[in-house]
């Protein structure tokens, strides 16, 4: 079950925090979750605070989305990025490569889990998977999704290793299921 969104009977009530920034005096309303340590209005105060009280800014870095120089302070040794925006920007160009790999790692698990529950032979890695969508970028049988499939199904005494899979989309491989069943059902 989804958690309840905003507004929603069940939701969570939303708590504000008010405050003056120490630095520039503005009244400002933050959510709770988002107020930090209710000290400042933005970074920028958050800085020119630290400045007054002498903290020096640990390195001037070049921001790897936008290339604009910007300070980082001893407080952020892990910011990377010269704002949130250039940070999302960055993460959704390296975002599909990343999804292939995570997509492979779960299909990966999944099926090393399910050759568990029937004690079958061999270990996937995602490297398999990968390599498997390298040569079969798509379903064999529709041409449009991806995932995995054993050729021998895994209930039927087929590996869990590479040679025995295929790249299939989850439709058509609940399809195969579905067929395999009910030719095991009749022959019965």
């Amino acid at each position: 079950m989804p958690w309840p969104r905003r507004g929603e009977p069940g939701a969570r009530a939303v708590t504000y925090v008010e405050f003056r920034c120490a630095w520039c005096s503005k009244a400002v309303r933050k959510e709770r979750h988002n107020a930090g340590h209710g000290k400042f209005c933005s970074r920028a105060c958050a800085a020119a605070m630290g400045r007054r009280h002498g903290h020096e800014a640990v390195e001037t870095m070049s921001c790897p989305q936008c290339g604009s120089i910007f300070e980082r302070w001893n407080y952020d040794t892990g910011r990377r990025y010269c704002s949130m925006a250039c940070r999302r920007e960055h993460e959704q160009l390296r975002r599909p490569e990343t999804l292939r790999r995570l997509s492979a790692s779960a299909a990966a698990r999944s099926a090393n889990r399910r050759a568990s529950q029937w004690q079958s032979v061999g270990v996937l890695t995602y490297a398999d998977i990968l390599a498997l969508w390298d040569r079969q970028p798509v379903c064999v049988e529709c041409g449009r999704g991806r995932g995995i499939d054993h050729i021998v199904g895994l209930f039927r005494g087929g590996t869990n290793t590479p040679d025995n899979l295929q790249t299939m989309c989850q439709r058509c491989n609940q399809r195969k299921r579905w067929r395999e069943q009910r030719s095991s059902v009749i022959r019965q």
